[in-house]
């Protein structure tokens, strides 16, 4: 049987995710209006962090926040993540 105990774990993520995006560029000297659509699959990156606290043998509950890139063909965009973890073990 398990006790009570917090826990704190690092990751480390790679993967990929597939994105569809519609731009609107509004062009200042002749007022025109741009649109575009990209779309694709890139490759990402995540270094992440977890802590949180196991009440009984069966529930557990924490947070998450990480950093992550994404590896576009000219550029890197980057982006910061949080969540709430909450779970039962069976």
């Amino acid at each position: 049987m398990l006790k009570e105990h917090f826990y704190m774990v690092p990751s480390v993520m790679f993967g990929g995710m597939y994105f569809n995006v519609d731009y609107i560029n509004k062009i200042l000297l002749t007022n025109a209006i741009v649109s575009k659509n990209s779309n694709g699959i890139d490759t990402m990156a995540l270094l992440g962090f977890e802590a949180g606290y196991c009440g009984s043998e069966y529930f557990f509950m924490g947070i998450f926040g990480g950093f992550g890139t994404i590896f576009e063909k000219d550029s890197l965009l980057y982006f910061v993540t949080s969540g709430l973890v909450l779970g039962l073990r069976f």
